[in-house]
């Protein structure tokens, strides 16, 4: 630590316990008065609460697993200021990042270990936490001491004045627009969950672990086993009865990841280059709504900037470690990304290329130490299988297919058949236009590919809907004429172009386009440095062009999110959690409908079947429900009786007593996918196969029809119709706005 005198000590262990006690305030509060009381406390307090204990333990757990993995040392090992770019260790604001990662992934590994051994309850977690809490203290007043001597000191020295051009640009403007855009991002960010994906899966199935104390296997719906690192710390908020903590845990990516993109762009170029990549990055119109949601896209790019900022430090300090430990760092971080999502697995591979890349070209310190060499790759490879492993040996022991449910056909399918596949592949195909490329010729895909960037620029739309903004496409005349484009840099920006490529063939919705963009702005930040570094007319031209540009993304921004997602009333107590969340979600009435039958006759045996509604989040009951791509569980058990009378036995028997009917959702966007499973397997593959190859819609009216008519010459449709519609089966109890909930008759 260097001399403390005159530092001020923190009394850190103190500040811990009365963290804990709070955290332990939350669990009481919600079984007590508070429960339906305070708005301020449900609404703000509660959830920044939730965020702050984990937020804080993160970075504890991070710190101390920072030293078990004998990663690197950091600028925080003692009191004085080196340079990064000077001595190659890693930066005090570098190593926050990264343990706040890494904690990150330590906790939801606990947590899914607590899950697996049936152990998932607020008491455990609490305690597991409070241990966390506790283990940490000492690193976390080594990192509050530190700080607050690098502020102290900071503010006695005097400051150096560049005659720098732009200096408004760079050290006003560009501060206050990331503030509007991250402020009003944070409070849309508390608000009760409400969109498609969380309520399928990234939060339903964490809230089916809550309700029974650990993991449990869901047959109906295969999302559910895809890798769930995010989800696991998305569970601890469901358990302590704050949802509204998801999305301010996933806003807080955002952090890192802007985070991130500065300090990578000033560790290999300067401040001034990482602060406009950040800015570039930050007002995409996209990405601060997206924060803002229950999703996993934001996370898993800070941990995937995270593993090529690693990987960036490793290659400055290639030849000076006889111990690459910043390889093994970023083999810890890129395991962490398998732990999150399957694409990852792509990105592992163009990683590992990128890193045998540099191992081949250090030929004269391979031939000086090849063994040493060999064995930081192996280690690398290693270290990124074993941490991301575990999610894939579950689904490998389950289902004998570790990528599960895709691949089914080749390596097992579970309940994930050939229909479902292609219904995927299909869903996949209809962003960006995908599936009318099928049928061209290789100078039309060229011609397909190369409109690409300005496809997504001006017709959003037809990319998921969402807008990546005006400033990237002519910035990137930046890059491309620049002469910056060397070394490490150049590697980025390949590595970006490559996941496009992967994004352009796969999935073209913008979402998943975040880290190119990313490696994009970091590429325009460092290429437009030199122009804008000038103090004369053209540097000043160039730095009002961005700001404009900037400004124009910004507007895109606060257009979409104050007009569609921001929670304004449910902000300001206008209208209660539960009118926001039925003014939102049009079944939720149905679910308020459902507390109260639980709260009079309804056993615990009676569980909910969902037909036409497969967003399972909120139901106060247990249920059963499939995706949007997993066969229909009323469809399953059709094909699974003879008649509609065993098909009541069946229903008895899986101790199903309410069916929740949504006609409205099946008429919006399901029916294609619905109607289709009532055909023969391989009808319904020709249908697909046809649509594909001539490039047609199958949402559109004609395509539409054209299923229903084949649909009902089905006799399992039939079957199905006369079970919904006859009332010697179901018998209707509530009904509103196209949701009926019926009860199952005995």
């Amino acid at each position: 630590m260097g001399n403390r005198q005159g530092t001020f000590r923190f009394p850190i262990k103190l500040a811990v316990a009365v963290f804990v006690a709070a955290f332990c305030g939350v669990v009481l509060c919600e079984y007590s008065f508070l429960r339906q009381g305070c708005f301020l406390w449900c609404v703000y307090l509660r959830p920044l609460m939730v965020l702050g204990s984990l937020w804080l333990v993160a970075i504890g757990v991070g710190s101390r697993l920072w030293s078990l993995l004998r990663l690197p040392g950091h600028e925080a090992d003692s009191l004085g200021f080196e340079s990064p770019q000077v001595t190659g260790r890693v930066s005090a604001s570098e190593f926050l990042c990264f343990a706040t990662l890494l904690g990150f992934g330590g906790i939801a590994y606990l947590v899914a270990a607590l899950c697996l051994l049936q152990l998932f309850s607020p008491a455990t977690v609490l305690v597991a936490l409070a241990l966390l809490a506790v283990w940490s203290a000492k690193p976390l007043e080594h990192l509050l001491e530190f700080w607050w001597s690098r502020i102290h000191i900071e503010n006695l020295q005097p400051r150096k004045r560049h005659r720098i051009g732009n200096r408004f640009f760079f050290q006003i403007f560009i501060p206050m627009l990331v503030l509007a855009v991250l402020v009003p991002s944070l409070l849309a960010a508390i608000q009760p969950p409400c969109q498609s994906d969380a309520l399928r899966y990234h939060l339903a199935v964490p809230e089916v672990y809550v309700r029974h104390n650990g993991w449990v296997e869901l047959p109906h719906s295969s999302f559910s086993n895809f890798p769930f690192m995010v989800e696991m710390i998305y569970a601890v908020a469901i358990l302590f009865k704050s949802p509204e903590a998801t999305g301010l845990i996933h806003f807080g990516s955002l952090l890192l990841v802007l985070a991130l993109v500065y300090l990578l762009g000033k560790r290999l170029c300067g401040a001034r280059p990482g602060l406009l990549a950040t800015a570039l990055l930050a007002t995409s119109p996209f990405l601060p709504i997206l924060a803002g949601w229950a999703f996993i896209e934001v996370a898993l790019a800070a941990y995937q900037l995270a593993a090529v900022h690693a990987l960036t430090i490793s290659e400055e300090r290639w030849k000076d470690s006889s111990r690459n430990s910043h390889l093994r760092l970023a083999g810890v971080l890129l395991g962490l990304c398998l732990g999150i999502k399957y694409t990852s697995v792509f990105f592992a591979a163009f990683l590992f290329i990128w890193v045998l890349y540099l191992v081949l070209r250090k030929r004269e310190h391979a031939r000086n130490d090849t063994r040493q060499t060999v064995r930081s790759l192996l280690t690398f490879c290693l270290v990124a299988f074993l941490v991301g492993m575990p999610w894939y040996l579950k689904n490998l022991i389950l289902f004998g297919n570790p990528i599960y449910p895709l691949l089914g056909e080749s390596l097992g399918h579970g309940n994930w058949n050939a229909l479902n596949t292609a219904l995927y592949k299909f869903h996949m195909s209809l962003k960006g236009g995908l599936y009318q490329t099928g049928g061209l010729d290789f100078w039309s895909r060229t011609k397909d590919l190369l409109t690409l960037p300005w496809r997504i620029t001006i017709n959003a739309v037809d990319f998921g809907g969402w807008p990546v903004g005006t400033v990237f496409l002519p910035a990137t005349l930046f890059v491309i004429v620049s002469k910056r484009v060397s070394g490490v840099l150049r590697r980025i920006l390949l590595l970006g172009l490559c996941l496009f490529l992967f994004w352009a063939y796969t999935y073209r919705d913008t979402r998943f386009l975040l880290l190119p963009l990313a490696f994009l702005s970091l590429g325009i930040g460092i290429c437009a440095d030199p122009i804008l570094r000038k103090r004369g007319l053209w540097g000043q031209s160039v730095a009002w062009v961005f700001a404009i540009g900037m400004l124009v993304n910004y507007a895109s921004f606060a257009h979409s999110l104050f007009s569609r997602h921001f929670p304004g009333e449910y902000l300001t107590n206008t209208i209660g959690r539960e009118g926001f969340l039925a003014k939102r979600l049009d079944y939720y009435p149905a679910f308020m409908e459902l507390e109260k039958l639980s709260d009079d006759n309804i056993s615990d045996s009676d569980k909910v079947l969902f037909i036409g509604e497969h967003r399972g989040m909120y139901c106060p009951v247990d249920y059963v429900a499939s995706d949007w791509f997993d066969t229909p569980v009323i469809v399953r058990w059709l094909r699974e009786t003879r008649d509609n009378l065993e098909l009541l036995e069946r229903l008895r028997a899986e101790g199903i007593g309410y069916v929740l009917y949504n006609e409205k959702e099946l008429s919006l966007y399901f029916s294609p996918w619905f109607l289709l499973q009532f055909l023969p397997e391989a009808q319904a593959l020709q249908c697909l196969e046809t649509a594909r190859n001539q490039g047609r819609n199958l949402n559109s009216v004609e395509e539409r029809q054209f299923l229903e008519r084949q649909a009902t010459m089905s006799p399992l449709f039939e079957r199905y119709k006369q079970f919904i519609e006859n009332r010697q089966w179901l018998e209707p109890i509530w009904e509103e706005q196209g949701v009926t909930l019926f009860r199952v008759l005995q």
